[in-house]
């Protein structure tokens, strides 16, 4: 009986060191908060590329900010380049509060971020604006990508 119980002790162990060894795979909320926490890095960063990489690179994106509506991924790109000055544009970004990531599906989420841009302006002042952006999300072979996304700006505190 003591080896039966050994044996299953050990088997155990086996298990136990092997799960520890290999974690398991992120869930698909884990990996689209990955991406966010990326491109909020690469917004602070005004790397347009590094940004763009959480968006399907098609020419059926869709993109809207205010009452502004881009179509494709080349456009919403050329776009983003511009709000950035090439990268040169000042200020950051930061959360308001965490996201929320609903999956609707095996390979289909969406969120809502709550964000504030801080600009330094020629006064010296600093404009905060509040961003709400809301992406629907799919799981392609490169992982999970925008397809469409809406943001919105509001004053922020200190505007």
């Amino acid at each position: 009986m003591k080896s039966i119980i050994r044996g299953a002790i050990a088997v155990i162990g086996l298990f136990v060191a092997a799960a520890l060894a290999h974690p398991s795979a992120r869930t698909a909320e884990q990996e689209i908060q990955a991406q966010m926490e990326e491109m909020l890095s690469a917004a602070n960063a005004r790397d347009t590329d590094r940004y763009m990489i959480s968006y399907a690179k098609s020419p059926e994106l869709l993109f809207t900010f205010n009452d502004t509506t881009m179509v494709g991924w080349q456009t919403f790109r050329d776009q983003q380049l511009k709000w950035w000055d090439n990268g040169n544009a000042q200020g950051s970004y930061s959360k308001r509060a965490d996201a929320v990531i609903k999956i609707l599906g095996k390979d289909l989420a969406v969120t809502v971020q709550a964000l504030v841009s801080h600009r330094p302006m020629p006064d010296g002042t600093t404009r905060d604006t509040n961003l709400t952006a809301t992406s629907i999300w799919k799981k392609t072979s490169n992982g999970w990508r925008i397809f469409a996304a809406q943001e919105s700006s509001s004053p922020g505190t200190g505007s």
